[in-house]
């Protein structure tokens, strides 16, 4: 099951059989009983009810299949009567569920009763294959040990801003000690409400607006040129990452990156080299293995922070 801040429903792929699913998918029950659905009119080509199709707000993915209700039982909570998306696909490649965490109303958030909080721990993989996260609902006992930022709240209705989102206040980027020169309001909603930051579990790099990202790229090459090399302009990779290096294998483990901060309203979160450096695949000779730089250009109007 796969855990997501942008996603509002929750998801089950209808598909696969309790026989062949994995034991903590168990634990949802798919004894589902449908919701009411509006009836559409048949046409003279198909004379099948339709299927409903749904959109995630954040990734725009869309899945079809139908809503439904059922009890869902969890170490310490219960919702009797939980809705959530019946699909008839998986939603995401070899993914059986998605775990919706959004605050929207029918998020699993948004239906628990007793408590609208949560929060978790991502594994440091790199260190430890075996690594295993932590997801909390209610109060968390380790309250008191960490800083936190509170969300951007805004009261008045605007076309462009998402009120579901967790939307929170960016006020700058540092690489190594250098302050980058963005302007605040490159970070925070403009009159419609576009250009919010957000911090989405289900995104796995960062994505900036491009005067933002810009300066970023600039800076974090240069402060690095003689410890690593770019690869050449045309090194584009998933579409997207185009920041790449060609490293001996093992690099991340010990290069001295410089690292980069975000400080945030309250807190600060620095990253070092193996939260900015990603592997893509093999590099152009044997032990050499090519790592990109885990920002990247966002194109449309908001910053998108993933929880790297």
């Amino acid at each position: 099951m796969v855990l997501d801040t942008g996603n509002e429903l929750s998801w089950l792929n209808y598909n696969i059989s309790s026989k062949n699913a994995p034991p903590h998918l168990l634990l949802l029950s798919i004894r589902i009983s449908p919701l009411p659905t509006p009836q559409y009119p048949a046409t003279p080509q198909s004379t099948e009810p339709k299927r409903r199709n749904f959109q995630s707000p954040q990734h725009g993915t869309d899945i079809e299949g139908n809503l439904a209700r059922d009890y869902l039982s969890l170490p310490g909570l219960t919702i009797p009567s939980f809705v959530f998306g019946c699909s008839f696909s998986a939603p995401l490649p070899e993914t059986p569920a998605i775990m919706g965490l959004y605050r929207g109303a029918l998020s699993l958030i948004s239906q628990l009763n007793t408590t609208h909080k949560f929060s978790y721990c991502i594994a440091d993989r790199v260190i430890s294959l075996d690594s295993a996260g932590v997801l909390l609902f209610g109060d968390s006992p380790f309250s008191k040990y960490l800083n936190y930022t509170p969300l951007l709240i805004i009261s008045i209705l605007l076309p462009y801003f998402n009120r579901a989102a967790y939307n929170v206040i960016l006020e700058g980027i540092k690489v190594g000690e250098k302050m980058l020169p963005i302007p605040k309001s490159v970070f925070l909603p403009d009159h419609t409400g576009a250009r919010q930051t957000m911090i989405d579990f289900g995104t796995q790099f960062t994505l900036l607006l491009g005067e933002a990202y810009t300066v970023l790229k600039r800076e974090f090459t240069q402060q690095n040129r003689g410890r690593m090399n770019p690869m050449n302009r045309n090194a584009v990779f998933q579409g997207a990452l185009d920041l790449c290096y060609d490293l001996l294998t093992g690099s991340t483990q010990f290069l001295q990156v410089t690292p980069v901060t975000l400080i945030f309203n309250s807190t600060q979160l620095m990253l070092d080299s193996h939260e900015l450096l990603y592997r893509v695949r093999n590099g152009t000779s044997i032990n050499r293995e090519i790592y990109c730089f885990t920002f990247t250009q966002k194109l449309t109007d908001s910053e998108l922070f993933s929880t790297v």
